[in-house]
């Protein structure tokens, strides 16, 4: 039996590709949930580790905003996008860099290549988000 791709189902016959009214697909809510588990089972199915929800948010901004590197890792190892863009034309760095105590998540994501130079539609990058010290870490990895 070959495995399910986005238009096929699961073994619930529920479509991996399903979406709620954010357009965020079930690959997403398992990421906003922190399930690791059920993200490993969904791309395992065949589930696109790069579609955004209506806002561009990809799985990995998902992750990146909820600073958890074990999904990071995972979406990363299975193709994800490591420059998505969502519609501020933020990152995954980006968007990890905004958030309180997700300094490990930027150097993960710095390490896995992301471009630290990356600017969002207002022309900030990590260095506007980040504080001297930390910045002084990145560019010393």
């Amino acid at each position: 039996m070959s495995q399910p791709t986005q238009n096929q189902s699961t073994g619930n016959n529920i479509p991996i590709s399903l979406s709620n009214g954010l357009s965020e697909t079930m690959l997403i809510t398992a990421v906003k949930r922190n399930d690791l588990a059920q993200v490993e089972a969904l791309i395992r199915q065949g589930a696109d580790v790069n579609t955004p929800d209506m806002f561009g948010w990809t799985p990995l901004h998902h992750a990146a905003r909820r600073v958890n590197e074990s999904i990071a890792f995972f979406l990363l190892r299975s193709g994800a996008n490591i420059e998505a863009r969502n519609a501020f034309l933020q990152t995954p760095l980006i968007v990890a860099a905004t958030r309180v105590n997700s300094f490990e998540m930027v150097q993960y994501l710095l390490e896995c290549g992301a471009n630290i130079a990356a600017q969002d539609s207002q022309g900030n990058c990590i260095n506007d988000y980040l504080t001297e010290e930390e910045m002084v870490c990145c560019r010393n990895r």
